[in-house]
């Protein structure tokens, strides 16, 4: 099939309506949907009956008038061999359809991609994919330009029929003298959604191209990589050709002819160039939504432990309140018994006790009073003698007439005598040892204060006796039971409060755990990234932590993360090889 052929084809068989503009008619390609995700803003359209050639793949990224859509059918009229002569010119359609018809959404918002099928005459021996992706532009919000963003994505993330990337096309027209920091913002943030193996196929394509083209220069200033440049003059695409001035007409066709050229030029470096997989991008995307999602679970996590923790110390400090409330109860005393005893104090020796104080105050020696015993006194003594001598002349009798040499009254007289003596000896001993001798003490006549263990009493009121008076101390436990059932109130309180203590150790434990485990999944994600990424500096854990900390705000949460990840600092080389952080024990309490 000829090119003329090829052409006559997909007038007849790939278009659904025609357009009349001053003798250039304008063909509109039917584009079967493979794909849409009206909710994404994605699409994928097909053109022409379905071929298992190779894809060659190109992502087209512009800011909003770069020129992108008069690129895409630029590519498609040279693809279908359409040349400056020839009176027609195909086109993709500008608009998306969608079941609301009053809802009619640019088609650059949406991200769609052209899949061109191979057809027999085709310039190229593939099928070609031309993927269209929304403008930036910086009069957009930043909810619509991170919008972009997530389109983008999502579309690298999903398999669409496609694994391999031949070109990242960045459409700048050629005379921009300047990228703004909205669009710069928008270009690091794509870049950090591909992988760092796209920069060889990343190309800058230099639209609205004139001799003063120093977009590359300002590209390049910005920091933004690329591997090549093309310059495409795409404005005799819809020139008409009604000028009948032959200067003109050499004009526009040599102009075409450039076109052309730059175009074909594209095609045939991209057949050669290796393809780059979207197996990288689509794990680096993946790790970036595991780590996001990781991020979540760690901030619910760490507001979890500080709420652990703010409950861990105030059960703590109302177990320590009941503690001290019960410690000052003072419900169990001793109680103080007195017990009187008298005791008989060792012979000779007499007592003056206190008939007050109820002690003995004074221990004394008994004097001693032999004529006392003789003539006996009113003290008993004489009594106690004359009653010792009877007694004894009574035995003396006996005695004597037993011992009497004469026997009969002389030997009783003998004996009496004997017995007499024998008696008045031994009844005085008797009555000197019977004898009272209380106020034969000087103690008890003299009016003197006592003083003795602090009794202020005279020693006229003292008592003299043969007993001393002992004061012992028993001491009996008490209990008082109303500040006793008190007392048991708050122990029981503090052993209930000690049993949640310990219940939320254990939650604070678990916790620890987990928090553990998400940490080290964070900086796994974190390293994974780096690695994939086209900028490794772009994501740190720095950057990452200060990024949470300024989300979470609350200064116990705040307090966590620190610890967390100063624990992942100091144990970065056993992570690697598979521990957990431990270290952490206790910190969070």
């Amino acid at each position: 099939m000829n090119g003329r052929q090829l052409k006559q084809r997909v007038i007849e068989e790939c278009t659904t309506c025609v357009s009349n503009n001053e003798g250039l008619r304008f063909y509109q390609l039917t584009a079967a949907p493979m794909y849409k995700d009206e909710t994404a803003n994605i699409q994928v359209l097909t053109v022409g009956p379905a071929s298992d050639k190779e894809v060659i793949a190109v992502m087209l990224l512009g800011e909003t008038g770069a020129g992108k859509t008069r690129l895409t059918n630029s590519l498609i009229n040279i693809v279908f061999g359409v040349q400056f002569a020839d009176d027609f010119r195909f086109a993709v359609k500008d608009q998306v359809d969608l079941p609301n018809k009053s809802q009619i959404h640019s088609q650059t918002d949406y991200v769609t991609a052209y899949l061109i099928y191979h057809m027999e005459g085709m310039l190229i021996n593939n099928n070609l994919m031309i993927i269209d992706t929304p403008g930036f532009c910086d009069t957009r919000s930043i909810e619509y330009q991170n919008r972009v963003t997530e389109r983008l994505s999502s579309f690298l993330l999903n398999d669409f029929g496609i694994d391999n990337l031949h070109c990242i096309g960045l459409v700048a027209k050629a005379n921009q003298n300047r990228i703004s920091r909205v669009q710069l913002n928008i270009l690091n943030a794509f870049s950090s959604l591909l992988s760092h193996d796209v920069t060889p196929i990343t190309k800058l394509l230099a639209t609205f191209a004139c001799d003063d083209n120093h977009v590359h220069e300002v590209v390049k200033t910005a920091g933004i990589n690329f591997s090549s440049v093309y310059e495409f003059d795409n404005w005799p695409l819809y020139i008409t050709r009604n000028n009948t001035d032959r200067r003109s007409s050499l004009n526009h066709e040599y102009r075409w002819d450039n076109m052309q050229e730059e175009h074909l030029r594209f095609l045939k470096e991209l057949s050669a160039v290796p393809p780059v997989s979207l197996k990288n991008t689509r794990q680096l995307q993946a790790e970036r939504r595991l780590l996001a999602e990781t991020k979540a679970i760690l901030k619910d996590e760490v507001k979890r432990a500080a709420s652990l923790a703010r409950a861990h110390g105030k059960l703590k400090r109302e177990m320590n309140k009941l503690l001290d409330e019960a410690e000052n109860i003072k419900w169990k005393y001793n109680e103080k018994n007195v017990t009187i005893d008298r005791r008989k104090v060792e012979r000779g020796f007499h007592t003056h006790n206190c008939e007050i104080c109820v002690k003995t105050c004074k221990t004394c020696k008994n004097p001693s009073n032999i004529k006392a015993g003789i003539v006996g006194t009113t003290t008993g003594v004489g009594t106690g003698v004359a009653t010792g001598i009877f007694s004894a002349l009574i035995s003396g009798a006996v005695i004597g007439a037993e011992v009497g040499v004469l026997g009969g009254p002389i030997g009783a007289a003998v004996g009496s005598s004997i017995g007499a003596a024998s008696a008045l000896t031994f009844g005085l001993i008797a009555g000197i040892r019977s004898r009272k001798t209380k106020f034969e003490c000087p103690l008890v006549s003299w009016d003197i204060t006592c003083k003795a263990s602090g009794c202020l009493h005279k020693m006229s009121e003292h008592e003299v006796g043969s007993y001393s008076i002992t004061e012992s101390e028993n001491w009996t436990e008490k209990i008082d039971f109303l500040s006793k059932a008190k007392y048991d109130e708050l122990v029981k309180q503090s052993r209930k409060t000690e049993s949640l203590i310990k219940e939320n150790e254990e939650k604070i434990h678990g916790c620890r755990e987990y928090l553990t485990k998400l940490a080290v999944k964070v900086v796994n994600h974190i390293k994974t990234i780096r690695k994939l990424s086209m900028e490794s500096d772009s994501l740190t854990q720095e950057k990452f932590l200060e990024e949470t900390i300024a989300e979470v705000k609350d200064l116990e949460e705040v307090r966590i993360l620190r610890i967390i990840f100063a624990a992942v600092d100091s144990l970065d080389s056993d992570m690697e090889k598979g521990f957990y952080l431990q270290d952490i024990s206790g910190q969070l309490n």
